[in-house]
């Protein structure tokens, strides 16, 4: 889909794959790397649709686009390198207004067009992989719980006080719309993709064809090496001095009000903060970009809890 010119007259454009079955039946519409460095489910989309899905069994469509922010992507970059703006929150966009704006009204015209969205996103560091749900209480919200149960993987909602400083994203949007929606985050947390987290983005994509009715098959469970309560409220927390992150407790424990989970040294080893857990809680992620150093205010880790504990 043509979308813009650069400066020097070239074309950038969104890739599109789409699958059509043999019989009728819903439009699902599926996207990746809308963060540009966030490329697990690209490969998931090229499993599926390349691999998985026999056509003859299909009923419906799918439709994706496996590099929603072709910019991003090219420089291995989050936000649009051209605007610095976040495709994900320029959403519906505006196809008279910015590069990002324009972005996001050539996705928002293939999400309102869709029945189901699913929009794949990677958490950074050592993390756990999990599902996050967005949008207002109702029966799309509801419908949106039922995919992301069949996906497999633990629920989380953000923190509500959290989201009242950040703006609406795409799924926000599609939820808002009746499109039921959810934002899968799998780990990823070296240069290559981790393999685990392809599996588990390709089987929970199948899962959720099979529950909407587009393919054929029994749900098949994630094969995961962790046990978490679900759903999850979610915050990430940031560190207020600059230095080396040194996790001070695994991955997936439960920590109290209070306990310690990141410490950080300077470039001395002297320690020169200790990032405590503001709550009872579930240790979710190191989210942690490209290695261990973090300033003032970079997120360190994330947390979740339980909803029934708010």
């Amino acid at each position: 889909m043509e979308v813009l010119e650069l400066a020097d007259g070239t074309s950038i454009r969104l890739p599109v794959m789409i699958a059509r079955g043999a019989k009728s039946g819903p439009k699902l519409f599926v996207d990746a790397a809308i963060h540009g460095w966030e490329i697990v489910g690209t490969e998931v989309i090229r499993r599926v649709l390349r691999e998985e899905l026999n056509l003859a069994d299909l009923e419906g469509t799918v439709v994706t686009v496996p590099v929603a922010n072709p910019p991003a992507f090219q420089v291995k970059g989050y936000t649009n390198p051209q605007d610095r703006a976040d495709i994900s929150r320029a959403v519906p966009g505006d196809p008279k207004l910015s590069q990002s704006q324009r972005f996001g009204a050539r996705i928002w015209s293939l999400i309102k067009e869709s029945n189901y969205y699913i929009n794949f996103h990677c958490i950074e560091g050592p993390s756990l992989p999990y599902i996050e749900v967005r949008g207002p209480s109702g029966s799309t919200l509801d419908k949106s719980l039922k995919m992301a149960q069949v996906f497999g993987l633990p629920i989380t909602f953000a923190d509500p006080v959290l989201l009242k400083y950040w703006p609406p994203n795409a799924v926000d949007l599609a939820v808002s719309s009746g499109i039921p929606s959810f934002m899968p985050e799998l780990p990823f947390p070296s240069i290559f993709m981790n393999e685990d987290s392809v599996k588990m983005g390709t089987r929970g994509l199948l899962n959720v064809m099979k529950f909407i009715g587009m393919i054929p098959g029994e749900i098949e469970p994630q094969d995961t090496k962790f046990s978490l309560p679900s759903p999850l409220y979610t915050n990430m927390i940031a560190a207020d001095h600059g230095g080396i992150v040194h996790p001070a407790c695994l991955l997936g424990a439960k920590v109290a009000k209070g306990d310690p989970v990141v410490r950080i040294l300077n470039v001395f080893g002297d320690e020169v903060d200790v990032v405590r857990s503001p709550r009872d809680a579930y240790v979710m992620s190191f989210c942690l970009n490209v290695n261990q150093a973090a300033g003032t205010g970079d997120f360190v880790v994330m947390i979740g809890w339980e909803v029934s504990s708010s």
